[in-house]
């Protein structure tokens, strides 16, 4: 006997109970993406290098009223900013961090972030980490040290950058040791502060340079964005958001201030 044919109106029945499974396994889908996203955001380590005038310098800049309204986004907004080492701490604690929690950094000691910079810092009461090269401490274009001094007294963590900026995978390992060890010792002799943080200098490291920097006695290290720790899990490779001219537009500020940005961006492999 021949199946039966279905009438439209089962037709439509079908089509209607089917298309309603398609729509709850939308709604599933979409819902557990979204819980994976929301339980997978990373704190943004945000990474500033100049703030002064743009077009001024070949590094990237963010020009000084920009940066204001970084800052101004991050109160209207109310963002916590969080310390660095309290970040790290937290960390170590494991503890839940706010959805809306920021870390601000400074690469490279540029005396436009003493100029610039550190008063709007004041200004809002927000704390920063500024990662110092000590070859470049004093030379024209870059802090001194009584501008150092000056800033971590007024509760800004000062972090090394190793001695002369220079490139450690290309290093002799002999170098990349001193470069890391010694820095860190000029900083608290001159500053007569603990330095506990490290920046890699063109976000260059690799797996020997890591454990170098931990036999050290850092406590962490941060990158550029490069790597493949998306998550910031190793205290050794946290990656860095980073901000330039560009980013006064909302959508681009919003998602690098959000702790989504790191998710979506391309793996970088370390160098």
């Amino acid at each position: 006997m021949a199946p039966s044919t279905p009438s439209p109106a089962e037709s439509i029945e079908q089509i209607k109970r089917a298309l309603t499974v398609i729509c709850i396994l939308l709604v599933l889908g979409v819902s557990f993406w979204l819980i994976w996203i929301d339980q997978h955001r990373v704190v943004p380590v945000i990474m500033y290098h100049h703030i002064d005038v743009a077009g001024r310098h070949p590094v990237a800049t963010v020009p000084t009223d920009h940066f204001e309204k970084h800052l101004r986004y991050l109160r209207d907004y109310q963002f916590e900013v969080l310390a660095y080492d309290d970040y790290i701490l937290a960390k170590q604690q494991g503890e839940h961090l706010s959805r809306k929690t920021v870390v601000l950094t400074f690469d490279d000691g540029y005396v436009d972030n003493y100029t610039n910079a550190f008063p709007l810092l004041r200004r809002y009461g927000y704390p920063a980490v500024m990662f110092i090269s000590t070859d470049k401490v004093g030379q024209p274009g870059y802090v001194t040290w009584d501008q150092l001094r000056e800033m971590a007294a007024a509760g800004i963590t000062i972090g090394s950058h190793a001695i002369a900026h220079e490139y450690l995978p290309g290093l002799p390992r002999e170098q990349i040791a001193r470069e890391i060890t010694d820095s860190r010792r000029i900083l608290e002799q001159r500053l007569g502060i603990p330095v506990r943080h490290f920046s890699y200098p063109v976000g260059g490291f690799n797996d020997e340079i890591k454990q170098l920097v931990r036999q050290a006695g850092y406590v962490s290290a941060v990158t550029t964005n490069r790597g493949f720790d998306r998550f910031n899990k190793d205290f050794y490779e946290l990656n860095r958001v980073t901000m330039d001219e560009e980013d006064l537009v909302f959508p681009v500020r919003w998602a690098k201030f959000s702790g989504y940005y790191n998710l979506f961006r391309k793996a970088r492999e370390p160098q």
